[in-house]
């Protein structure tokens, strides 16, 4: 057995996994609040695969796998249910966010680890600061979102305010031949 080829990125509310095994069967994702534990069997080999990860903070580790279609809330059977999900849009695709979950397609299984606490950072995915050959980051996924804050929207605002500010033409200072200037502009 042969731990999974995997890479990684961080959100504000969410880590994603991404296990990259083509042809997985018998695919075992088990959550818990500080570890992730993934099985399978892929590949063209059939090879068993299995990772363990001791994660870097707590998560949310429930789970449900609703019908396909319908909310993941208990009780609920509604196809388009806003009340119970949390809606993200990232790049590739529209997340539904309420829990742990994970996804398999015929090239690998996809993992969302709701955070515990969103809006933490996590720096890596493991608890140990070991490097992990099988373990990468997905950098055409990786955002910096801690840089995307309201800050960036406040510095605009800030701007727009010097800009308004600055006044209008009765503020210019007077300079010589700037009347005769004028003059040329009057309709």
């Amino acid at each position: 057995m042969q731990p999974a080829t995997a890479k990684w990125y961080d959100r504000r509310e969410a880590v994603f996994i991404e296990f990259c095994i083509e042809d997985s069967k018998d695919v075992q994702v088990k959550f818990d609040k500080t570890k992730l534990d993934f099985s399978c069997v892929g590949g063209t080999d059939n090879m068993k695969h299995h990772n363990e990860v001791e994660l870097f903070e707590s998560i949310d580790p429930n789970v449900s796998t609703p019908p396909d279609g319908f909310c993941s809330n208990s009780g609920c059977m509604s196809s388009i249910c806003m009340a119970h999900v949390l809606l993200r849009v990232t790049e590739n695709a529209v997340i539904l966010l309420q829990e742990s979950k994970h996804k398999r397609t015929d090239r690998s299984v996809f993992c969302c680890l709701k955070k515990a606490e969103p809006g933490k950072s996590w720096p890596r995915l493991t608890k140990d600061k070991a490097k992990l050959n099988w373990l990468s980051v997905d950098f055409n996924n990786w955002k910096d979102w801690e840089d995307d804050s309201d800050e960036d929207l406040s510095s605009f605002d800030r701007f727009s305010e010097m800009m308004n500010n600055m006044g209008g033409e009765d503020d210019l200072p007077d300079v010589d031949g700037a009347d005769d200037v004028r003059e040329l502009f009057k309709p």
